[in-house]
């Protein structure tokens, strides 16, 4: 397999799940399993390599994560060895008090399923797309409070929703995930090693979005006009 089998392709290749060591794993596993907390597994390609790096989240969020990224590229990229790290991470001394949860075995309150067969895809969405959609839709509501990420995230909702055929009574809910180191009081420092809960390829507001739906889900999705018109096609 070459890097341009995994690159090309419209969807992502299922065979990338096996890149990463924690592969449909929950958070508990590392407890009930001993698995690592961190996991980097490299893959050797015919042309190069591959880097999957699996994180347990009970411990980290995604600030942490792209923070740990961030400076093991630094490290690497450094001309001299023993170079330090520009924002060196702050780790708290001690842990917390040990909780015990009100059950007597793990599969209480953990449920597992058999996923379905999914397809991924990458949607990337430039930064000029992205003001066209916050232009149109404060147009659309005569406001000029509807951000970016709202218009962007507003789109993307109706159109998934609107390819799984779903009846137009049915009650649907987008849950997103939110950083709240900044929205604590008082505010948690970035550089924290701690639990709270990607950029895109060009930078400069635009966005790389992962979408996995079910096969016919995916293939009305890629019909519909609307939302395939904001999507910005990569070179």
């Amino acid at each position: 397999m070459t890097i341009s089998d995994i690159l090309s392709p419209i969807h992502v290749p299922s065979v990338v799940q096996s890149f990463f060591d924690h592969d449909r794993v929950v958070n508990h596993d590392a407890h009930t399993l001993s698995l690592s907390l961190l996991s980097i597994q490299v893959t050797e390609l015919l042309d190069g390599i591959f880097i999957g790096c699996s994180a347990n989240h009970s411990i980290v969020d995604g600030t942490s994560f792209w923070h740990f990224l961030n400076a093991w590229s630094e490290i690497f990229n450094a001309q001299e060895k023993n170079t330090s790290i520009s924002r060196p991470t702050i780790l708290t001394d001690g842990c917390g008090p040990v909780v015990s949860l009100p059950f007597t075995h793990h599969d209480q309150f953990i449920s597992r399923f058999e996923a379905p067969i999914l397809r991924e895809r990458i949607f990337h969405f430039s930064s000029e797309s992205i003001a066209k959609l916050k232009a149109k839709a404060n147009a659309e509501c005569n406001s000029n409070k509807i951000s970016s990420f709202q218009a962007l995230s507003a789109l993307v909702w109706r159109s998934i929703t609107r390819a799984h055929c779903l009846p137009h009574e049915q009650k649907t809910i987008c849950g997103l995930a939110v950083n709240n180191r900044t929205r604590l009081d008082p505010p948690l420092a970035r550089e924290l090693l701690w639990e709270l809960n990607s950029d895109g390829r060009e930078g400069g507001g635009s966005i790389d979005l992962e979408v996995c739906l079910t096969l016919n889900s995916m293939s009305a999705l890629e019909s519909n006009p609307e939302f395939m018109e904001a999507v910005s096609i990569s070179s």
